[in-house]
């Protein structure tokens, strides 16, 4: 007769539902924090271009004025994905802003509330580092991108160490930050992202922990599904966002909200010649031209050097698309100079 054993299948084999025990990120060196990052999958979804986050910060430490700023907010106004995030896991956001000051070797740290909030931050948290807590006015569009949130800090800290704030910089979101404390403090891989389900199409609205790989479908269904089919579907909101074009596409780690739009709420889409009117030039908040960079890409049309390179200066806020009565894709055409 042969051995048997009896093996029970209840529960899970993963870390969900377990009760994991916490790391304390102190005794961990840079190294080892920028390697829990690259194997957990940690990734930057500060801007449009998710990108890895221990990739970034090998790429900045050649960088002499090193600082973490962390945006506790969304830059697109009509989701509330990254303020949700803020608000619900300060500590565990602050915690995540640290870890990422050690791996960055930064000289403190910058939070870049609204005016109007209820986030309350202790100085106990930091010891020795360096911070600074700086009021943005949310009211005003746009108020989170780079460009925005250096000014704002610079304007705070006009005789402070943090007045050196510049585009190399290390920026976060709260996604972010949140997503570096679960890995390396409570060991927990990115599988899963918040993700804010809303529009008027849907039966009901909501705040989301999906993972990532679920289908929108999936989400929907949550959600009730819907009163009235929707014409659009707009991923990570309607000014800086895209448009999804069905609903069997996966959720992954850069999709923070998603929007169901209906046919009554949308504007003519279609696209004209530019009739040179110059309201992207007047409201670009970097004082580019949107209009001449667009052409110079989609038309092939001759530009000064000097002029091309203001196409760095751009912060994807998509103002210029909004006011144009061609709705040609400016800010997405300057992404690609």
């Amino acid at each position: 007769m042969g051995t048997a054993a009896e093996i029970s299948t209840d529960g899970a084999f993963s870390y969900l539902g377990k009760k994991l025990p916490s790391a304390d990120y102190n005794f961990l060196n840079a190294e080892t924090l920028l390697e829990e990052f690259k194997v957990k999958g940690v990734v930057n979804t500060f801007s449009k271009k998710t990108e890895s986050l221990c990739t970034q910060i090998n790429r900045g430490n050649l960088v002499k004025e090193r600082f973490v700023i962390v945006r506790m907010f969304d830059e697109d106004p009509s989701r509330f994905t990254d303020s949700f995030i803020a608000n619900k896991f300060t500590l565990e956001v602050v915690q995540g802003a640290l870890i990422c000051c050690k791996a960055f070797s930064a000289k403190g740290i910058v939070f870049v509330l609204p005016k109007k909030s209820d986030i309350e931050i202790s100085s106990e948290l930091f010891g020795n580092i360096p911070f600074l807590c700086a009021n943005a006015e949310t009211e005003k569009y746009p108020c989170g991108f780079m460009q925005n949130l250096i000014r704002t800090i610079r304007k705070s800290s006009k005789n402070s160490e943090f007045s050196k704030v510049n585009s190399k910089c290390l920026f976060l979101d709260p996604e972010t930050a949140f997503s570096v404390f679960e890995a390396v403090v409570k060991g927990i891989p990115v599988i899963e992202r918040y993700v804010h389900v809303y529009g008027s199409c849907l039966k009901s609205v909501g705040m989301f922990k999906a993972r990532i790989g679920a289908s929108i479908k999936s989400l929907v269904e949550q959600c009730g599904g819907f009163k009235i089919p929707p014409s659009k579907i707009v991923i990570n909101g309607m000014i800086t966002g895209m448009a999804a074009s069905t609903l069997d596409i996966p959720i992954t780690k850069s999709i923070k909200s998603l929007e169901f739009v209906p046919a009554t709420e949308l504007c003519v889409q279609d696209e004209k010649n530019c009739i040179r009117c110059g309201k992207c030039r007047n409201v670009c908040p970097e004082g580019l031209s949107p209009d001449l960079l667009y052409k110079h890409l989609a038309e092939n049309y001759h530009l000064p050097k000097e002029l091309c390179a203001t196409s760095l200066l751009c912060s994807h806020c998509s103002v210029c698309n909004s006011v144009c009565p061609s709705r040609l894709p400016l800010s997405q055409t300057i992404a690609l100079l």
